[in-house]
């Protein structure tokens, strides 16, 4: 039973201050302010045209649950019993939608009885599940998402792939329990309907929380929380923030804090976990501690064979990822981002096209395909600059700072351009894949070729298609949105630097190479090149 009035001592020292941004907030200042400095925020006016607004949510602005039986009812879903404990979660079991929204209705029929079953359904891969529905769009803040990114690709190779995009979905007094997310990953989390409360904890707080065996708490509202002898340092708590969230509205939940959530109505939400460069070295800090607190949990075994690689087993059950898997992420990730930025280094020592240097602009729609399976990147740039204005040439003798920067990397080696006089602008298309010099490209091949996990893959261009072979997984501009591609450079120095640290464990020796997707030296030594190159190349750009 939880004590939602949160009057106890876990949340003595509360704060409600939360940032409140909307849509005029610029992707670079969320950036700079909230995903850098790892803060939370509250976003409010962003996801109003989402489909699933206006089709889960009746005029009541309650579940519609004629909508959610009729379209998903055969569909098994997770669902969580809120009134247990099981290893320090909530037990979970699969029911038919259709089920739960039965039991769903009748729970609110009967005042939501204490004394009843409380069931959320929680997790559900919805997206995985009905690619082609499109209930929501990732708002653009959260679009440089690399967690997601190495998902999708992966899953060319492997259907068993899940994904971290979650509907939720629950009756008033639903709940979860006290943890910080995945990977200490970022999170965000969108209400379709309803209002949740959260309690959140920043980076270290939850210290104060354990008890004195060194747990943490699974229900901090639970009245023994007030056991001073049970709870010895959580007079020491300073700081808990707790939030109210209502619908419509995204809160945005950074690496590492803590939160425990209870739904105050019934209440369907869209969350996603994602992280990027901003806090990829607190995913690598978390996995090294994970690693470490199974080390320690089986250290009488250490004389055992192959005791380091039971280990790394261990450590991928309870945490979901190993060193090798966090390898191929890694490389993954880095493998279009390197392509690009090569893309760039190489037009800036060679020609240099006509480029608008004008920040304004806007994204169309490209398709490209994977394996004839469009994956729909929105990679056209428009720039608003009147025609008789785009004489500017960006020379190589230019000390470029980071706009120009940006909009290089924006316009994407676009050596031609379409003139409408209509819309007295200029549209530049990106046309660079087949423009690389063909000994660099040869070189970035070769790092790319491993066991034959090679595509085919098709650009689609406004009324013509160039076909390439590359034994690449991945389109280079598969992930890479506008908001990414503008920290291109930053997030690969991000990379180089976590990979640097990886190879340099003692722990990743161990690591069967067959289970690499390529020599981790080469790779790496391939990215430091390219950081080289940009060095060298006289773009100066300011992180």
């Amino acid at each position: 039973m939880t004590n939602q009035d949160g009057e106890h001592g876990a949340c003595s020292q509360r704060s409600d201050n939360l940032p409140v941004l909307d849509d005029s907030i610029s992707y670079d200042e969320f950036f700079e302010k909230f995903m850098i400095a790892n803060q939370p925020c509250l976003f409010k006016g962003i996801i109003n045209q989402w489909r699933s607004i206006k089709e889960w949510v009746d005029s009541n602005g309650r579940p519609n649950f004629q909508y959610l039986s009729q379209h998903f009812g055969d569909t098994t879903v997770p669902v969580a019993n809120c009134g247990k404990e099981q290893y320090g979660s909530q037990p979970k079991a699969d029911m038919l939608m259709r089920d739960f929204i039965k039991y769903w209705q009748e729970y609110i029929e009967e005042d939501y009885n204490e004394n009843k079953r409380c069931l959320y359904l929680k997790d559900w891969h919805f997206t995985k599940i009905f690619p082609d529905y499109n209930a929501y769009e990732t708002p653009v803040y959260f679009t440089s998402d690399w967690l997601n990114e190495f998902w999708d690709c992966t899953r060319q190779d492997s259907k068993s792939c899940d994904d971290y995009r979650f509907v939720y979905m629950g009756p008033k007094n639903s709940w979860t329990p006290l943890h910080a997310d995945v990977f200490r990953s970022f999170s965000w989390s969108a209400n379709i309907c309803g209002s949740k409360r959260w309690l959140i904890y920043p980076p270290g707080e939850e210290e104060f929380l354990r008890d004195k065996y060194g747990n943490l708490p699974f229900d901090v509202t639970s009245s023994e929380m007030k056991d001073k002898t049970k709870f010895p340092k959580l007079s020491q708590l300073k700081q808990c923030i707790e939030v109210i969230q209502r619908a419509g509205e995204v809160i945005f939940i950074p690496s590492g804090w803590h939160h425990q959530v209870f739904n105050l109505d019934d209440t369907i939400s869209i969350n996603h976990n994602w992280f990027n460069g901003c806090n990829v070295n607190i995913v690598w800090e978390f996995l090294k501690s994970e690693l470490l607190a199974v080390q320690r949990s089986i250290y009488d075994c250490k004389d055992m064979d192959e005791w380091d690689e039971q280990c790394q087993l261990i450590m991928k059950a309870n945490t979901g990822i190993d060193y090798a898997e966090f390898f191929n992420f890694l490389t993954t990730i880095a493998r279009p981002r390197m392509r690009l930025i090569l893309e760039i280094v190489m037009q800036h020592e060679s020609s240099w096209p006509k480029l608008a240097v004008n920040p304004e602009y806007k994204i169309d729609q490209h398709e490209n395909c994977i394996d004839d399976v469009d994956i729909q990147t929105k990679h056209y740039l428009q720039v608003n600059r009147p025609i008789e204005n785009h004489s500017e040439h960006v020379s190589p003798e230019n000390n470029l700072d980071l706009k120009v920067f940006d909009n290089i990397i924006q316009a994407n080696d676009s050596g031609s351009y379409s003139e409408n006089q209509s819309q007295k602008s200029i549209i530049f298309k990106s046309n660079s894949a087949d423009r690389l010099l063909k000994a660099e490209e040869e070189n970035i091949l070769k790092l790319e070729m491993n066991k034959g996990h090679g595509c085919r893959i098709t650009y689609k261009r406004s009324n013509d298609e160039v076909d390439c072979e590359m034994t690449s997984k991945i389109d280079p501009r598969r992930c890479l949105l506008s908001n990414d591609r503008r920290h291109l450079l930053f997030d690969l120095l991000r990379l180089k630097d976590v990979m640097d640290k990886l190879l340099m464990e003692p722990e990743f020796k161990f690591v069967k190479l067959e289970r690499l997707i390529v020599n981790p030296v080469e790779i790496l030594d391939k990215v430091k090149s390219i950081l080289a190159k940009v060095e060298n190349s006289g773009l100066s750009v300011r992180l």
